[in-house]
């Protein structure tokens, strides 16, 4: 018989002696604790069966007979490193042998893993030690014939030194007192990691290695003799065992448990454990990483998912998950909850005229005063640009009606930016459950729905939702859609409506704005269509397209001879405000070789405010300045009215024929009207009574001293086509004018 067939016969009769190969259980938490400070498979090769055993307690067989591994081992004491292929799916990378009776039994291996511990030499030194202390503990089983008469089952300890090593002692079952095992020396002493070994009945810390003594240190802890509750925030020892016995249960070292340390350290400390007995005592071996830093970046980086960078709030990501809560909640304590959906008015023009400096600087002061609803407990949110959603819970609906209506005089408290004092201003819509919504999603398109309605009621206004609010969004949304295609065609059609002399009845001047065919609706009125979009760059689109068109027809207008002075063009203050607004317009009058002078630039008084006035007047004075004319439509109703007298170039002034009736009733009216006109005739200006529906409304504008008017209604209202057909001398109180519905059906 060969000395390889001996010795396989000799290995496998000792295999079988041995109750250690049949249970299991130590060399698997060997195993453990081998994968727990290196994060790389390992596994025990049995050189008998050629079985090979995992920390889970499974086992596979080899593809074939490792004898290469075994023959390389016999020649090569302590661990080596390895690089050949050998077991399923993966390589072995070092390797440590594992005796009994001076007979190699089997091997420690440990394989590779991507982001396991660089295999230098104190991974192979730390195999090779554990492989040593194993066969060790073998040893003091005495020879093959001893075990076959004495039979016993080992206790194998992490106890008394063994030949400098891991110590080993077979045990009886005394137990070791608790002075004589504290005083054991530690053999993870020298081991990078910091490792603890706890007492699994009461969490006692039997030994502390040199790394966690610093890292104890660090924290001001004094580790030796105390339980990891007296180290740790945890409600009991209890509680904590059972955590272990979780994550011990399949026998992996790849999760543990983070706790908080004690005050008054801030650190965080994560626990991988390992099962392991010393002596007759159960144990765990325990290694700790501080992840205070790495849990505090993931805290920010959490904090940052959820949080607008510029104004410091919730998120749209934050509000969508808070709203979802809040619904849950409702339903369990049947409470009511609100949404209030925030736009800030004319952002873009403060981005457009001081720069988007000071538009981010305006954003976060609202943010701000927004933010002081969270002091009840509500959530405030930047969805994007300058709109903000704010959730309240809990809060009944009459309670958050009180809520929009306070909320403006919150805002508009005046924000100083650089040397400019603006106003700012916010409009508003809200919605309630349950008594508007169901459900977040019609919740929040309820809300939605009307923040447009109080966008379009002209801004600074706040609305709670109403049935009819949906069906005045499905014509606005309409409307917008015919525009987009109107913009995208370079086709648009313009209403006129003739501006007469009253005393002669013939027209003077033309008063031009965009229509959209078969649309219908008030879209005639003075700025009406423009009203109706909320889109900023569909609006000075819009208003580019017409005031080309306006040039094409004032050319056709002259070559048919109709006499006119001038058109005045209803101009939003979106299109006033776009940076090419003066080039355009000069380019298209000088193109088509048609005078400055006779284009007269109209912009409503009512949509001048203290944010934005400044900036209004800039824009009108270059444009006056280029030689175009000036008309303010809607005076009296905006902000410092008369200021404008001295400041602008005007040619004319539209009062609404209703405003100066009603001031003609009172004294105090009558005599400001008359200072109003007196001063308009010293500057040389021309006021137009527009919406003219009465005799007596053209009998008051009269006495006034007023010749210009404007009437009202569509009737009044007709295309380039039916005005070509007008007589010049169109006689006001004759049959009425066809208009655009009775003619084109365009109105």
């Amino acid at each position: 018989m060969t000395r390889v067939a001996e010795r396989s016969r000799s290995v496998y009769s000792v295999a079988q002696q041995l109750p250690w190969l049949h249970d299991w259980e130590f060399m698997a938490t060997a195993l453990q604790t081998l994968e727990l400070f290196y994060e790389k498979p390992v596994r025990f090769i049995c050189f008998s069966t050629w079985r090979i055993l995992a920390p889970d307690q499974s086992m596979i067989t080899a593809r074939a007979p490792l004898v290469w591994l075994r023959d390389t081992l016999d020649t090569k004491p302590g661990a080596v490193k390895l690089s050949r292929a050998s077991l399923p799916n993966d390589r072995i990378e070092a390797a440590a042998a594992v005796s009994f009776d001076d007979e190699i039994i089997g091997a420690l291996v440990m394989l590779p893993a991507e982001d396991g511990l660089a295999l230098d030499d104190k991974p192979l030194a730390y195999l090779g030690r554990l492989a040593e202390a194993i066969s060790a503990n073998l040893s003091g089983l005495g020879s093959i014939e001893q075990i076959e008469t004495r039979k016993p089952h080992p206790s194998f300890t992490l106890g008394t030194p063994r030949k400098g090593v891991m110590p080993a002692s077979l045990g009886s079952a005394k137990t070791t007192a608790p002075c004589e095992r504290d005083r054991q020396r530690f053999p993870f002493e020298d081991h990078p990691c910091p490792t603890l070994l706890v007492w699994m009945d009461e969490l006692q810390i039997s030994q502390i290695n040199r790394a966690a003594r610093r890292l104890f240190k660090e924290e001001g802890i004094s580790a030796r003799g105390e339980t990891l509750a007296q180290i740790y925030e945890i409600e009991s020892g209890d509680q904590l065992s059972d955590k272990f016995d979780e994550l011990t249960s399949h026998c992996t070292c790849q999760q543990g448990v983070t706790l908080k340390v004690r005050s008054p350290s801030t650190a965080e400390h994560e626990l991988r454990v390992s099962r392991t007995r010393n002596g007759s005592e159960d144990a765990w071996l325990i290694s700790i990483m501080d992840v205070t830093s790495q849990l505090q970046q993931q805290a920010e980086v959490r904090q940052l998912a959820v949080t607008d960078k510029l104004t410091g709030l919730h998120n749209r990501l934050a509000f969508d998950k808070r709203v979802e809560r809040a619904f849950t909640r409702a339903a369990e304590q049947s409470h009511e909850i609100g949404l209030l959906m925030v736009d800030m008015d004319h952002l873009k023009l403060v981005n457009d005229t001081m720069g988007h400096e000071f538009g981010d600087a305006l954003l976060k002061e609202v943010a701000n005063r927004l933010k002081r609803l969270e002091e009840k407990g509500h959530l405030v949110a930047r969805l994007g640009g300058d709109e903000f959603a704010v959730l309240l819970e809990p809060i009944t609906c009459a309670e958050l009606q009180q809520t929009i209506k306070d909320l403006p005089e919150l805002i508009q408290t005046p924000v100083k930016l650089g040397d400019q004092l603006i106003h700012p201003s916010v409009s508003i819509g809200a919605a309630c459950y349950p008594r508007h919504a169901d459900n977040a999603k019609d919740l929040i398109r309820f809300a939605d729905v009307a923040l447009y309605s109080a966008k379009n009621k002209g801004r600074n206004c706040t609305k709670l939702f109403s049935e009819g609010m949906q069906q005045r969004l499905d014509r606005s949304a309409t409307i917008a859609e015919r525009a987009r295609g109107a913009v995208e065609t370079r086709r648009i059609e313009l209403a006129y409506s003739p501006i007469i002399d009253l005393q002669t009845n013939e027209i003077r001047h033309l008063a031009a704005q965009p229509c959209l065919p078969k649309l219908g609706g008030r879209q005639s009125r003075e700025g009406g269509l423009y009203d109706s979009l909320s889109d900023y760059g569909l609006i000075a689109d819009l208003h580019a397209l017409a005031l080309e068109q306006t040039i094409t027809d004032i050319k056709r207008l002259d070559s048919d001879q109709f006499p006119f002075e001038n058109v005045t063009v209803t101009t939003p203050l979106q299109a006033l405000f776009r940076s090419s607004f003066l080039s355009t317009l000069v380019e298209l009058t000088d193109h088509a070789g048609i005078a400055r002078e006779r284009i007269t630039i109209e912009v409503n008084e009512s949509k001048i405010t203290p944010r934005n006035h400044m900036g209004v007047v800039q824009r009108l004075q270059d444009v006056s300045q280029m030689g175009f004319g000036i008309c303010l439509s809607h005076f009296g109703s905006g902000i410092a009215s008369l200021s404008y007298l001295s400041k602008l170039n005007l040619r004319f002034l539209k009062m609404d024929a209703q405003v100066i009736e009603q001031l003609s009733s009172q004294r105090n009216g009558r005599l400001l009207l008359a200072s109003g006109f007196g001063v308009a005739r010293n500057l040389n200006l021309s006021i137009v009574a527009t919406n003219l529906r009465s005799d007596v409304q053209e009998w008051t504008f009269d006495q006034l001293g007023g010749m210009l008017g404007q009437r009202g209604g569509s009737a009044h209202t007709v295309s380039l086509r039916h005005l070509l057909n007008l007589c010049p001398q169109w006689n006001m109180n004759g049959a009425a004018a066809p208009s655009i519905a009775q003619g084109t059906g365009t109105h």
